[in-house]
């Protein structure tokens, strides 16, 4: 059998839109990773500038 299109049981807008719901999930992942890294880089930021002007 085809791993891509399982033989006779080939339906590919079934798997567009499977394919499709997989990536937006991977995406989302991506992005919400992205703004927990941007938000530890800021408090990290904050912490380095309040060190320095107590200094």
């Amino acid at each position: 059998m085809c791993p891509v299109c399982h033989g006779d049981d080939y339906q590919s807008e079934w798997f567009a839109g499977e394919r499709m719901t997989q990536f937006e999930e991977l995406l989302a992942d991506a992005i919400e990773e992205r703004e927990e890294r941007a938000s530890l880089r800021y408090r990290i930021r904050a912490r380095l500038y309040r060190r320095t002007v107590r200094s």
